[in-house]
């Protein structure tokens, strides 16, 4: 069974750990001491009370005071041959005012800390018992006052300097102790009013010596002995202890100053933590100041503007900025000058006389702090947080100004935005509606569109390629202009598999169709799995885009146009690889260096700002990735795209998903083809199909039962040997052969892609039953094998006429609603736009020139029993904007339970907040000006699943 511990030894087996910071306090320091005088007194000589000290003089000084005797009393000097005074008036120090500013800094409010009192009384009180007379006293000699600080037999007490003998002791050897042993018989003292009326006998005193920081040594004060008898000389070793006692004194007010200013720089460093966090607020340089008055409450605190080499300094004439020094500035010529003048009582000049003056950055703002009161003494610590106080107002001040600049650019960029893609808008938008106007009366043929006519489909299309370029120019400048950096960086999963279908159509929509024909872009996915990657999708898209737009535009109108990206891993390190190569014109050796930098053209006829590049490497290295040039030349050029992002596998249920939509969609086509090009054109085309092709479970096959064809020549051959295949013809040249002599013929012409070859696929499937049941009937007519039997075909005009579209999302709740619109814009040329694609595809409608209206209509509609169940809204539109309207549309809905509308942002604005602002207000979709009126089409065919766009 185990001991218990002894009585203690818990306690003895704790653990310690000490404390850094706490000082040891002796119990001799916890005395309680008297309370320190507060006035002045007693006072013995009224009459000279208000006369200033003498100066301090070397001759006068050697005459009235001997050197000390071998017995260590001061030696007594003959009297002066005239000396008008009945005693003899102590004078200044050797140094008076820089005496007394080391006086002011050391002893400040020294009356108030009675720890370093209790410190310094026991010292005295230690002093008398060493030395053995009556009285001990330790004392400090202000400008016109002699305050005991502890005192033995004595009352503490604040006398005049005039009448102190300890303002003699100040000015005597610095190593030696002033002794006068019967100031009865010294014609200096004996009618002095401590020793004629005091009747004070014996007195020998050490100084309180200082030493600055350049090795001057100054006394502030004395530790003297004195009796009321007189008394034998002391002993050297009492002199020396008397010595050494002061020393004591000195070292302990040293030792609290040292304490204190560093718990003022504790506090300093404090105040400036909260100035950095006053960042807020219009009145920031208020507030700062503010801040830094609680420092120096005493001070008057300013910001001011340096003028001429000056700056303004409270209750003076300007400073001279070259005149300040490590920041801390003095008039030592009005202290000198006050100090002369005004001794007999406490100094107080009529204007400021020290300063702190610290620039702002390199603005011409200055901190100015003026010290008001001639005994507030400034150090390196002041000057510290001064500097500190305006490097950190710089910085705020700048960072405001940058705030205030961007937020004066933005407002211009989202100004200069709405400004530029209205017209824009309105130039686009009324040619597409144009050119269905006149498609639907048949005065528009696409035949006539050609480099040379002028036919009204050449012009249209004209049109719209210079908006078009005009408005990807616009996009390009705005962009580069708002570009926010890693700030604007919104990590979530992208699917990869989403890539093509993401950013290739609005690629190809800022290049002319005509410079397509032959160009090939294909996406190839060789990462080992499906993957997700972390990063911000649209910033992604946005990168790749411009890279792949380069690629498109390097190609363009070339005689076959090759463009390939890549997905890959990286073998070597965690990266995601996207390489884009092409065979366009390649760019020369001494071009390869610039082409990252802004506006930088390496043909400057070609079209674009020369934006695109310095936009992919902004938004790589804001996703923590790499935009190079790998290689060009004459063959064409080969760009990489490096990711740090992080990888995750797809929500897929497995890899066949990979095939799942195009396994549903085909019904018919058998899975087999055959390719057979005569020329080189187009062989990249066959390829590209090719890998597509047997990348979805087709094979190569040559028999007749071949379900596709691609050829660029033979058609009438093709067409015998292969009767039931479908055959797409690749050229220009074949344009005229989708008729009804030439069923299952179709011609196909770039850009190629996989949507293209997807929409054939599709289209051959559908057309590919007639093919094979006529083959049928033909062979089963040669057999006799059919004698009666009816078919019924579908003819190959109607069937190309056919739409193909995606599955429509799942709808809204409450059904399938009848279309009617809320058209909502400020802008008349936009509202009547949106008024004639109304009219042309026939959505009853009503119009709103601001939110409120719209809000008010709205309302109107629902209590009418005629509810809107789109609203087109502008974003940006006086009295009320688009987010606000459609916030209170959204809450009127929830409030009466009514069924959701569907609400298209539709504006020239794509300032990020703008569209996260407006998908939090509730917007179904955001769509930035120019918006074709098929892109329109599409998204209310999502929405509503009986719309059919009537464009008749």
């Amino acid at each position: 069974m185990a001991q218990s511990a002894p009585e203690g030894a818990g306690d003895r087996m704790m653990p310690y750990f000490p404390r850094s910071g706490p000082k040891h306090t002796s119990k001799l320091l916890l005395q309680q001491l008297p309370p320190p005088p507060k006035v002045v007194g007693p006072v013995f000589d009224s009459m000279r009370s208000k006369e200033p000290l003498p100066a301090f003089d070397q001759k006068t000084h050697d005459q009235n005071y001997g050197g000390p005797s071998e017995s260590g009393e001061a030696l007594l000097p003959p009297p002066p041959i005239e000396f008008p005074d009945r005693y003899l008036v102590p004078t200044l120090a050797r140094n008076e005012r820089l005496r007394l500013t080391l006086l002011w800094y050391h002893t400040k409010q020294i009356e108030q800390d009675q720890r370093l009192l209790a410190e310094i009384d026991t010292l005295v009180r230690s002093a008398q018992k060493a030395i053995g007379w009556e009285f001990a006293i330790a004392g400090i000699l202000n400008e016109s006052t002699y305050r005991r600080l502890a005192a033995v037999n004595l009352p503490l007490a604040v006398l005049p300097r005039r009448e102190s003998t300890c303002s003699h002791t100040i000015n005597q050897g610095l190593d030696s102790v002033f002794m006068v042993l019967d100031m009865s018989k010294d014609w200096r003292f004996r009618c002095s009013p401590h020793s004629e009326i005091g009747g004070l006998r014996s007195y020998a005193g050490a100084p309180l010596r200082f030493t600055t920081d350049n090795g001057v040594e100054l006394p502030l004060g004395s530790l003297c002995v004195a009796s009321n008898t007189p008394q034998k000389p002391l002993k050297k070793d009492q002199r020396e202890s008397l010595t050494s006692f002061s020393e004591l004194i000195s070292s302990a007010i040293a030792n609290n100053t040292r304490e204190r200013r560093l718990r003022k720089r504790q506090e300093m460093s404090e105040l400036l933590s909260v100035l950095r966090s006053k960042i807020d607020g219009q009145d920031y340089e208020e507030s700062a100041v503010g801040v830094i008055r609680k420092a120096y409450p005493e001070a008057h605190v300013s910001l001011q503007v340096a003028i001429d080499g000056h700056v303004a300094v409270e209750g003076r004439s300007p400073v001279r900025l070259a005149d300040v020094k490590g920041g801390l500035w003095e008039d030592t010529a009005l202290i000198e000058q006050t100090i002369m003048d005004s001794n007999f009582d406490e100094l107080q000049p009529g204007q400021t006389v020290r300063a702190i003056v610290a620039r702002c950055g390199s603005s011409d703002k200055y901190v100015v702090v003026a010290g008001l009161d001639i005994h507030h003494v400034f150090d390196d610590f002041d000057a510290w947080f001064i500097f500190k106080s305006a490097a950190i107002i710089a910085d705020t001040l700048q960072r405001r100004l940058l705030k205030q600049a961007l937020e004066a650019r933005e407002n211009f960029l989202r100004g200069i935005t709405h400004q530029l893609r209205t017209p824009i808008h309105g130039v686009l938008s009324s040619t597409e509606l144009l050119a269905e106007e006149l498609t639907a009366r048949g005065l528009l043929l696409q035949t006539d569109v050609n480099a040379a006519s002028v036919s009204p489909a050449a012009c249209i299309n004209t049109i719209r390629n210079a908006g078009q370029e005009l408005m990807r120019t616009v996009n390009s400048i705005l962009k580069y202009n708002s570009w926010a950096g890693a700030d604007s960086c919104k990590l979530s999963p992208y699917d990869l598999s989403r890539l093509e279908s993401d950013i290739l159509p609005d690629s190809l929509s800022h290049i002319m169709q005509d410079d397509l024909q032959r160009v090939s872009i294909e996406f190839r996915n060789e990462l080992s799995r499906p993957y997700s990657i972390v990063t911000d999708p649209e910033l992604l898209k946005d990168c790749l885009q411009e890279v792949l737009l380069n690629a498109l535009q390097s190609v363009a109108g070339r005689p076959s146009g090759i463009i390939k990206l890549t997905i890959r891993n990286s073998e070597k390190e965690p990266k995601l690889i996207f390489d884009i190569e092409d065979n366009g014109v390649g760019i020369a050796t001494l071009d390869q260096s610039s082409i990252f930098q802004p506006f930088y053209k390496v043909d400057n006829f070609k079209l674009g700002a020369g934006l695109g590049l310095t936009r992919a490497r902004q938004i790589a290295t804001s996703l923590q990735g790499t935009v190079e040039l790998v290689s060009s030349s004459a063959a064409g050029s080969h760009f990489r795209v490096e990711l740090n992002n992080s990888l995750i596998d797809a929500p897929r249920e497995s890899d066949a998903e990979l095939n799942a939509e195009l396994n549903i969609v085909l019904r018919h086509l058998p899975r087999n083809f055959h390719c057979q090009f005569n020329g080189a054109a187009y062989a990249h085309f066959a390829d590209h199909a090719t890998r597509y092709l047997e990348l979805h479970g087709f094979q190569r096959h040559a028999g007749t039962d071949t379900g596709l064809v691609f050829t660029d020549s033979n058609i009438t051959q093709l067409r015998d040997a292969y009767p039931s295949s479908v055959i797409i013809v690749f050229g220009e040249a074949e344009a005229s052969i989708e008729n009804d002599q030439a069923p299952g013929i179709f011609a196909a012409s770039g850009p190629l892609h996989t949507e293209a070859l997807k929409q054939m696929l599709l289209r051959a499937d559908l057309t590919y039953p007639y093919l094979a049941d006529k083959t049928a009937r033909r062979e089963a007519s040669k057999a006799q094998s059919l004698v009666n039997g009816v078919s019924v075909v579908m003819s190959t005009p109607q069937i190309a006429d056919l739409a193909i579209s995606d599955t429509p999302p799942l709808r809204r709740d409450c059904g399938d609603r009848p279309i009617k619109a809320l058209l909502v814009d400020d802008n008349p040329i936009n509202l009547r736009i949106l008024q004639m694609y109304c009219n042309k595809r026939k959505i009853p409608y009503a119009t709103a020139a601001d939110g409120n209206i719209a809000i008010e209509q709205f309302i109107k509609g629902v209590v009418d029993k005629e509810p809107f169940t789109l609203v087109l809204m502008d974003l940006q539109m006086p009295n009320c904007d688009g987010i606000e309207a459609t916030k209170a549309i959204r809450a009127y809905e929830r409030e009466n339970d009514l069924c959701r509308s569907f609400i298209f942002m539709v504006t020239g604005q794509d300032w990020g907040k703008d569209k996260e602002a407006s998908q939090e207000a509730g917007i179904d979709s955001f769509m930035i000006k120019p918006v074709p009126p098929k892109t329109l089409d599409k998204h209310i065919t999502n929405c509503f699943k009986s719309y059919q766009p009537a464009v008749g």
